[in-house]
């Protein structure tokens, strides 16, 4: 299985993984929507490629660092991101995990 860039589905399982084109708009803030998960982080590892856009993760043992267009990166669980563009990036995670934080961020969003 295999898709062109501008092809990629918003979330689709790739054996064991999730590839996700994540979009992102400027100022979101993923702590709110990750609130009531383990240290209010995201508990789910990700691979991915930044394609457009800034933004700083922020780590549960208080580090930071800035990814930005053209950076290839790993997130490793226990982390929470704010947008300083609009983001675009292709992302991999495991798939249990992914599902789980998806449908936690979900039900954070539909609440308001």
């Amino acid at each position: 299985m295999h898709f062109p860039l501008e092809a990629i589905p918003e979330r689709t399982a790739l054996g064991d993984l999730t590839a996700a084109y994540q979009r992102f708009p400027k100022g979101m803030n993923a702590d709110k929507v990750l609130e009531g998960l383990p240290d209010n982080k995201c508990p789910c590892p990700h691979w991915g490629y930044v394609l457009k856009g800034r933004m700083i993760v922020k780590y549960a043992d208080g580090a930071r660092e800035e990814l930005t267009a053209g950076d290839v990166y790993y997130l490793p669980a226990g982390h929470t991101a704010e947008m300083k563009d609009d983001v675009a990036m292709v992302e991999f995670s495991p798939k249990h995990e992914f599902w789980q934080v998806m449908a936690h961020v979900n039900k954070k969003m539909q609440a308001g």
